[in-house]
């Protein structure tokens, strides 16, 4: 079966008829970039095919198998919302819906229904000096009835995570599953992980990694300390921004109920 991330950031905006490839940037909110890998993916699997050749044109539709597991894949959806509704309670739910509604009906840009970076080895948002994202504005009217749960998440964190990054030269998500693990006296290698992500700290001077044998370490080097210092101002000042564009009792509602669905679900910590 797809991944969550295939079916919100691809599978779902596709049909049997087809979708001209130059759309899909708008429908799903991604780079062209990010669509490349997640149509070759779909591809591979035979949930799509291409009608064309040329990467960036031509016709993207389900085969039959995929239009199949589309189906599947929306009851899926729903049936693990209603499994975290009887997890954290319906009022826990329902107070964290109506929160996600108010803060991102206030959101000037539409975002992807599951978290998506710019591409691959560039875990920004936008993308650094790329061109293939493009900024979807918010039409007028009601943008948020219907969407699930994970679609007003997911475009919760992007913003959040794009706001972010216009403060730090070091993406959010990078931040938070990178940099804030490592002490200023440095961890394991093996505790981190090697990533292509790690891997363009240490090129661009966040981090080096020293030692040898069967115990190399990862090390903060001035720059990414300062990232680390910085972290919790930037995120304040993030939030800041959006209590002054969508009100302090909205922005305040949220934090409470994602509060209130962490101690819930008994969700774990990345520290």
């Amino acid at each position: 079966m797809p991944s969550l991330d295939e079916w919100a950031n691809l599978l779902r905006v596709l049909d049997r008829g087809g979708i001209d490839r130059r759309e899909l940037p708008g429908l799903t909110r991604l780079s062209k970039r990010a669509l490349r890998t997640r149509v070759s993916l779909a591809v591979r699997r035979e949930w799509a095919e291409e009608l064309s050749s040329n990467r960036d044109q031509g016709i993207v539709r389900l085969t039959r198998k995929g239009a199949g597991t589309v189906a599947r894949l929306g009851k899926l959806q729903q049936a693990a919302e209603n499994a975290w509704r009887v997890q954290v309670g319906s009022d826990t739910m329902t107070a964290l819906l109506q929160a996600l509604g108010g803060v991102v009906a206030e959101l000037p840009l539409e975002h992807p229904h599951y978290p998506a970076s710019y591409g691959t080895v560039d875990a920004s948002i936008a993308g650094g000096p790329g061109q293939d994202w493009k900024p979807v504005r918010r039409q007028d009217g009601d943008t948020v009835a219907g969407l699930s749960m994970c679609a007003l998440l997911s475009q919760a964190l992007v913003a959040f995570a794009l706001a972010y990054e216009e403060l730090s030269p070091v993406a959010l998500s990078v931040s938070t599953r990178i940099l804030r693990r490592i002490p200023r006296e440095g961890r394991p290698l093996r505790d981190i992980g090697m990533s292509p992500h790690l891997s363009a700290l240490d090129r661009h001077g966040f981090v080096r990694l020293g030692g040898e044998g069967e115990n190399p370490g990862v090390f903060l080097t001035m720059k990414g300390r300062a990232v680390n210092d910085a972290y919790t101002r930037r995120i304040e000042a993030v939030e800041q921004t959006w209590r002054d564009r969508s009100g302090h009792e909205t922005v305040s509602n949220l934090r409470s109920a994602l509060e209130n669905v962490a101690d819930h679900a008994a969700l774990p910590s990345l520290r």
